[in-house]
């Protein structure tokens, strides 16, 4: 089972290494196109007082998409409210999110947050999302407060512990999502699980399915993502998902797949109920 999840996590590989070779330039409309749904996502999330879309500027191997905040301060507080009440980091939160509506690899993205006072920069390097500050000179903020107020939940993140190995884990997530899955082959039979596969972490891409999430004739696009850290004599099981849903079979650049969490937040909700357990009762 195992074998057949790295030869599939090699395919998978292979088809984002050529996806990541093709000119992002060539796909600037779709960029563009989406910029009102990281917008619509912030501000049905009451973030749009806080934090807004300036632009995105596309080059050949890598969008640079940029944001608007009040200052250092701001941003320190956002963030430290998101940890304390959601467990997340703004800047993951935030990076996620952005790769996810332009559908994007992580490599393929870079946030530049400009602050009256400062520029923060997010990137992917050596697979981890880094946040640095530059000073803005001769610029200095008052630090007066903005008003942080109803933010709705923002990520479908969960944290298990387990006694198995991360081997043995991954291989009854497998299992798990595999059966799952199969539920839905009447309704679409060519719909695909695509998984990548590192040591330490797992990403489903499950695309062409249809009523996992809503009911209708819309396609879903959903993935899943996993982390495995060794701690003491348990690991820890990290995952979250996402999920997008259009009106044909997906295409990298099909600017009709909408993010589910703007169209219809109660069924993301009641997936994520259902999602966490079957990993639960998996590992």
């Amino acid at each position: 089972m195992l074998k057949k999840i790295l030869i599939i996590g090699l395919i998978f590989n292979s088809f984002f290494e050529l996806k990541a070779q093709s000119d992002l330039t060539s796909h600037t409309d779709f960029f563009q196109n989406k910029t009102s749904e990281i917008q619509e996502w912030l501000n049905i999330n009451n973030l749009a007082n806080i934090l807004n879309l300036n632009n995105i500027e596309v080059q050949k191997e890598k969008v640079y998409v940029g944001f608007a905040i009040k200052d250092k301060h701001n941003w320190q507080r956002l963030d430290s409210v998101l940890l304390e009440t959601q467990n997340c980091s703004l800047s993951k939160m935030l990076f996620k999110k952005t790769a996810f509506i332009l559908n994007l690899e992580y490599k393929q993205c870079k946030l530049e947050i400009e602050a009256m006072d400062f520029f923060i920069y997010i990137d992917y390097e050596n697979e981890e999302i880094k946040t640095s500050f530059q000073q803005k000179m001769g610029e200095i903020s008052d630090n007066s407060n903005i008003v942080i107020t109803g933010i709705a939940k923002l990520t479908f993140e969960q944290t298990y512990e387990s006694n198995f190995t991360i081997l043995e884990i991954k291989g009854k997530i497998n299992q798990a999502l595999t059966k799952h899955y199969k539920t839905f082959k009447n309704l679409y039979s060519d719909y695909s699980i695509n998984v990548a596969e590192e040591d330490n972490s797992l990403i489903y891409n499950i695309a062409d399915i249809k009523g996992a999430i809503l009911e209708g004739e819309c396609f879903e696009r959903i993935t899943i993502e996993f982390e495995f850290v060794n701690q003491n004599d348990q690991v820890l099981v990290y995952f979250s998902f996402e999920a997008k849903c259009g009106n044909n079979v997906f295409d990298d650049y099909n600017s009709n797949y909408k993010d589910i969490s703007i169209k219809n937040k109660e069924a993301m909700n009641n997936y994520w109920q259902k999602l966490q357990e079957i990993i639960k009762n998996a590992i």
